[in-house]
């Protein structure tokens, strides 16, 4: 949801209830429909579903990756779109090989964005100087949770081995 936003020009957060509240009206009532649709339609064909998982693993790969190979070229009728597929895919299979986990790799791309605008507004708002964002106690104490919590693998990996 949050890329989808993004992609058509909403600016996600605290104001979007308040400069966008029809449209925030309006995918609650899209979202309600829509889960009321998928268990119409999810009772009539979980069957067939459950047929088509039966396949053999290769077919499905196939397909998937022929239709994201038609739909990337449909796109803007490009073979540099489908090239870009193609080696995306690659680099995709290489992160999965060395176990890499890929969500956090796609919540970096969505959000990369909106990440470095806001980067960029508190470095003009700070003078440049990163040094002023550890000022205030609430930034410092949130600073403090954020390196425990990236660091606690090291750390509790340092704990065992003093127990």
């Amino acid at each position: 949801m949050l890329g989808a936003l993004i992609i058509h020009g909403v600016q996600p957060g605290v104001d979007l209830f308040k400069s966008n509240g029809d449209l925030v009206s309006f995918i609650f009532i899209a979202l309600f429909i829509v889960n009321i649709m998928m268990l119409v339609v999810g009772a009539f064909t979980s069957q067939l579903f459950t047929r088509i998982l039966k396949l053999p693993h290769a077919l499905i790969m196939g397909a998937v990756v022929a239709l994201a190979l038609a739909g990337s070229f449909v796109i803007r009728s490009s073979i540099l779109d489908v090239w870009v597929t193609i080696i995306a895919g690659f680099v995709g299979l290489l992160l999965r090989y060395a176990n890499v986990p890929l969500a956090p790799i796609v919540i970096g791309f969505i959000l990369g964005p909106t990440l470095e605008a806001s980067l960029r507004q508190s470095m003009i708002l700070k003078d440049s100087n990163p040094l002023r964002f550890f000022e205030s106690p609430i930034a410092c104490f949130f600073f403090t949770v954020t390196a425990i919590v990236v660091l606690w693998p090291l750390i509790s990996k340092q704990w065992r081995k003093l127990a």
